[in-house]
C-alpha cells in the first residue's frame, strides 16, 4: 500500500490513537477502504498492523458491517499479525462480525492457540473470542464451557474478569 493512507498510518506513533480517530471520521467508510485497510493489516510491520486493526475495529464500533469475504480475511489475518496489539483490535471486533461456516474451525483453531499468548488483554478477548464463536456455531459450545471452566484458574485477573462477565451473560456457557 502507498500513498496518503498508507503514510498517515506509517506515522502512526503507537501510543496516541487521535491522529487514528481523526483518519477513522475521515475515512469514507465504504468496503474499498476496509479492503485497504485489510491489506495494510496483512504486512509485517507492527506499526501498520497496529494502525489498520484500530482502525478496522473502530468502524466495526461505529456500525460498519464487513462483508463475508472481509470477515473471512479478518479471521485470517488474526492467525497472522505479530504485534498483541493487532491480535487485541481484531479479537474486539469479533462480536461485531457473522463468521461464516466454513470458516468456523479455522477461527476455533486460532482462537485456542491465542489462549496461551502471554499478554493477558489478548487471553481475555481471546475466552470473548470463543464465547462469540459458540453463539454463532454451537457444535463449539461444549468445547467453549470447558475452555472458560480452565480459563478460571489463569493468573491474571483481567482473565479471569472477562470470563466471569461471559457466564453472566450466558445461558450456556
Amino acid at each position: 500500500m502507498t500513498g496518503p493512507l498508507a503514510d498517515r498510518l506509517a506515522a502512526f506513533d503507537g501510543k496516541h490513537v487521535e491522529p487514528l480517530e481523526r483518519l477513522a471520521d475521515e475515512l469514507p467508510r465504504t468496503n474499498a477502504t476496509a479492503r485497504r485497510l485489510l491489506a495494510s493489516a496483512e504486512r509485517e510491520e507492527p506499526r501498520l498492523q497496529v494502525a489498520s486493526t484500530w482502525l478496522l475495529k473502530r468502524w466495526n464500533e461505529l456500525g460498519f458491517a464487513f462483508t463475508p469475504a472481509q470477515s473471512r480475511r479478518i479471521v485470517k489475518l488474526l492467525g497472522a499479525v505479530t504485534a498483541w496489539e493487532a491480535k487485541l483490535h481484531l479479537l474486539q471486533t469479533l462480536p461485531g462480525l457473522v463468521i461464516p461456516g466454513p470458516h468456523a474451525e479455522a477461527l476455533h483453531t486460532v482462537l485456542r492457540q491465542l489462549l496461551t499468548e502471554e499478554n493477558k488483554l489478548v487471553r481475555a478477548w481471546t475466552y470473548h473470542g470463543l464465547f462469540v464463536l459458540g453463539e454463532q456455531h454451537y457444535t463449539y459450545r461444549e468445547d467453549m464451557s470447558q475452555l472458560l471452566a480452565n480459563g478460571q484458574s489463569d493468573s491474571a485477573a483481567s482473565v479471569r474478569a472477562r470470563i466471569r462477565n461471559i457466564l453472566a451473560a450466558s445461558n450456556w456457557a
